[in-house]
């Protein structure tokens, strides 16, 4: 019987906190956007170099700072829902303070003042720490970043989850594909019976089996008493006689000792069968686990109930002489929950595999649905796609053309007649668009260029018309070579196969111009995006109309009704971050606090009203750490910042994003990277100011905990943490 091995996955789950903690940064409140580019326009509108590449480009720019009158301001917009939200997160802060006893560590929108924002301090009006008070005026060393550990709180309130999908194409960006439930069927209700007696007779068995064993005792004492008995007669008869004894008299004592060795292997058979005596509650159990693996939605607990299923029907003979395998369709399920999950590891890959192998082992037909997951599963699991993870792919590929799974060569089983037993063969399958498309992105994210061509004229000769997905995955090979070109060529493709552009289409459309550096583009795909979520009432020069014509210079066509989502705001921040441009990225930063996530699966929380309100995004570690290398790479240090409230790269800002990064969920981890990058911005913007750079790193440890995983070795870390703390090598990691 096949067994399976002892594989585990545990993975955490994703936490999404009810209020933000970072909900008065960059004056977040209705109309925020007015003010906010009136500034920019008033300020610095002129040397922005953003500006400069957008008027770079050869389509219509995309002049987001220009200097315009507030009337006829294309980013002012009214927001009709957002007193309302924050007057739930109000309540929801003021509930905090009843049950915990003090002040929350969330931040109210509602007391921020626009003040510095309507006078011309874009950001240092609304950038006010809490705990280091008014930065103006003050040198980096005197600089004071807030320390100790914020406490963890949980807002109790009741919380769903929003059900609906989106009314347009999004591919798996959204969490919500639910495989569904496998209900045990009527023959296998009948095996969980015949189980049931099966067992039931097996302890009747037992039961006069070890009566008759008790008879057998009884016996046998007495032999053993009349062969002691027959022992000393003969002894005695020996000393008078002295005689040896006979034949036969000799042949029945080998007899007698034969048969109480006989009741000894008896006894000790009973025992041992005593030790493997199937539980009376293993059909409940069987029927619990076959449950579980037919309903769950977690893939651990399913494995769970796999392996027991698996361990427990080879274990028995009374189960396995009546149920040989686990049904069919219990495991076509598991597959394609497995298939799925995300996200892809290794791990999961060999669950896949030896799901697959199981079935074929017990005489079931897998489906083409399950190979290409396989093919997919088999270059999955790594950061970065290799060369052998292609050539794994194609070789799970040429099994499939052949009805073999990989492994199958040395699979091998004993039968009953002393040889081995193979696994059997599949019937062949011929690739389909799946498969293909399944190959070329694993090609694409390997840069195999050989593959791509080789794998696109079989795709050419078999007739297979490619889908939404294959161009995407062509577009991320075109990014990654920074082949412009190859870009408007998949967006022209896919117009004219009257394929949809989709949500993860544009947000692949993102990355590809922003790896390009055409922020310009970038910028009109997000604010097209933005005003389909709030719209813009701006009409003349440069409105959304214009936006929406230059996009469709490039084959871009957004949609009515497609929104931003967490994905597009990362990609927005980080490139525009990456790039240096300080005042997009922030302002799509406060875009995300402030616009209500409605993606299926986010949570709502109930208002004062009692009605249902979605909360707003929660700022994730990527995006911080998107901004802390933006501070990293185009910090300004104190000796060229002219303006302390200028909307830059500056210390006084760096610190305020950095409050906000500590107030974090306790879930969120710090990985060293992230450590390094946050440390080189402190270094930028202070100027190596060693007493800022060391609050910082305290500050760090004070909430994350830091540790260093090779701190002996000569890292950057390693050495910074020694020049930071010469006088206690051991503290902090």
């Amino acid at each position: 019987m096949l067994r399976a091995s002892s594989l585990g996955l545990s993975l955490p789950r994703p936490t999404i906190l009810a209020v933000q903690s970072c909900r008065r940064l960059y004056g977040a409140r209705s109309r925020w956007a007015a003010p906010l580019v009136r500034n920019a326009s008033n300020s610095n509108s002129a040397n922005s170099p953003l500006t400069a590449v957008a008027h770079s480009s050869p389509s219509t720019p995309l002049d987001t700072y220009r200097q315009q009158s507030p009337p006829q301001d294309p980013w002012e917009v009214e927001y009709p829902v957002a007193q309302e939200k924050f007057r739930v997160m109000q309540h929801q802060e003021d509930q905090l303070v009843e049950e915990v006893g003090q002040e929350p560590v969330f931040l109210n929108a509602l007391s921020v003042s626009s003040a510095g924002i309507e006078e011309g301090q874009i950001f240092s009006g609304a950038l006010k720490t809490e705990t280091a008070g008014d930065l103006e005026g003050v040198s980096p060393k005197d600089v004071s970043i807030k320390e100790g550990k914020l406490q963890n709180t949980t807002v109790s309130h009741e919380r769903r989850d929003i059900e609906e999908s989106p009314p347009y194409v999004a591919e798996r960006t959204w969490p919500l594909d639910t495989v569904k439930p496998v209900e045990i069927t009527n023959k296998t209700l009948h095996f969980l019976k015949s189980i049931e007696r099966g067992i039931g007779l097996v302890y009747q068995n037992y039961e006069y089996a070890m009566y008759r064993q008790g008879n057998w005792k009884k016996k046998r004492e007495g032999m053993e008493a009349w062969r002691i008995k027959q022992e000393a007669r003969r002894r005695k008869n020996l000393r008078h006689a002295q005689t040896l004894p006979g034949e036969a008299e000799l042949e029945r004592e080998r007899e007698r000792e034969q048969e109480i060795e006989r009741e000894r292997e008896r006894d000790l058979e009973l025992e041992q069968e005593q030790e493997n005596l199937p539980s009376r509650e293993l059909p409940a159990a069987l029927r619990q686990h076959l449950d579980i693996l037919g309903t769950t939605a977690s893939v651990d607990k399913a494995w769970d109930s796999y392996v027991y299923l698996i361990d427990t029907i080879a274990s028995h003979h009374v189960i396995y002489s009546r149920m040989e395998h686990i049904p069919y369709a219990h495991l076509h399920r598991f597959s394609r929950l497995l298939a799925h999950n995300l996200p892809k590891t290794h791990m999961q890959y060999l669950r896949l595999l030896s799901v697959l192998t199981y079935i074929v082992h017990c005489g079931g037909i897998l489906k083409q649905a399950q190979w290409n997951a396989l093919i997919n599963h088999v270059a999955s699991g790594r950061r970065k796609t290799t060369q052998d993870d292609v050539e794994r792919a194609l070789g799970v590929f040429r099994g499939m053309k052949a009805g073999r799974l990989p492994g199958s060569s040395s699979f091998r089983m004993p039968n009953e007649d002393g040889g081995e037993l193979l696994l059997p063969e599949q019937s062949p399958f011929e690739p389909d668009v799946y498969t293909v498309t399944t190959l070329l992105a694993i090609a694409a994210r390997a840069m195999d260029t050989a593959t791509l061509k080789s794998v696109s004229l079989a795709m050419s000769k078999a007739g297979i018309a490619p889908n939404r997905v294959t161009q995407l995955s062509l577009m991320r090979y075109f990014t990654v070579k920074k082949d412009l070109g190859g870009v408007r060529r998949t967006l022209q493709k896919m117009r004219q196969q009257d394929l949809d552009l989709g949500l993860d289409g544009l947000n692949a459309c993102i990355w590809a111009y922003g790896n390009n550096d055409r922020l310009d583009i970038v910028l009109m795909i997000y604010r097209v995006l933005r005003h389909n979520k709030i719209p813009e009432k701006y009409l003349g020069p440069d409105d959304i109309h214009d936006i929406v014509t230059a996009l469709q210079e490039e084959s871009i066509f957004v949609p009515n009704g497609i929104v931003p989502d967490a994905i597009t705001y990362t990609a927005v921040i980080q490139t525009m971050a990456y790039h240096g441009h300080f005042e997009p990225s922030i302002k799509v930063f406060i875009d995300m606090l402030t616009i209500e996530n409605e993606e299926p699966g986010a949570p709502v929380f109930s208002s004062e009203a009692g009605d249902l309100k979605p909360a707003p995004y929660t700022p994730s570690v990527a995006i911080y750490r998107a901004l802390f290398l933006g501070f990293a790479r185009h910090g300004i240090p104190p000796r060229f910042d002219r303006d302390p409230d200028a909307a830059d790269w500056t210390l006084k800002n760096l610190l305020e994003i950095f409050e906000r990064f500590l107030s974090l969920p306790q879930t969120a981890t710090l990985t060293q990277p992230v450590l390094n990058i946050i440390m080189s911005a402190f270094a930028r913007t202070s100027a190596d100011n060693l007493d800022v750079m060391r609050k910082a790193w305290t500050a760090l440890d004070d909430r994350f905990g830091i540790v260093l995983f090779k701190p002996h070795l000569e890292s950057r870390l390693a050495r910074l943490k020694r020049t930071l703390f010469p006088g206690n090598q051991s503290k902090l990691g």
